[in-house]
């Protein structure tokens, strides 16, 4: 979907890549393919992570996949190498993010604290626009 104003429009994955968030792009600008990765769930089913490495692949043009490993942190920070710290987001960046897109995930379960910060930040978000 893409929003125009205050409704959303169902749009191809190809005409919403041309319209990616500024940061993304900008990471994707920057270093190409190889700068953006996706993880998935190891909560989502064959099909669902069929479809998620598909869209990393023809949407974005990356190999750059793997999955959640139940809370294996370490080993996501030893991937993403020595500018792992430009990945990580705090809690408050969390709260104040405008939108976050959950594929096949559940914060509330992996993550509470992760979870309130969504809904909490979120709800704020949408009472001051509101």
């Amino acid at each position: 979907m893409l929003r125009k104003g205050d409704k959303l429009y169902p749009v191809s994955w190809k005409k919403r890549r041309k319209r990616r968030p500024p940061k993304l792009k900008a990471m994707y600008d920057a270093g190409g393919k190889d700068a953006i990765g996706f993880i998935g769930s190891n909560r989502t089913s064959n099909e669902e992570n069929y479809l998620l490495q598909k869209l990393a692949r023809t949407t974005f043009g990356t190999n750059n996949i793997d999955h959640h490993r139940s809370a294996d942190y370490t080993g996501l920070i030893t991937a993403l190498g020595d500018r792992a710290g430009d990945s990580l987001l705090t809690m408050e960046q969390l709260y104040q993010s405008k939108a976050v897109l959950l594929v096949g995930n559940d914060p509330t379960n992996q993550n509470p604290l992760v979870g309130w910060q969504i809904r909490s930040g979120i709800a704020i978000t949408a009472l001051s626009c509101s």
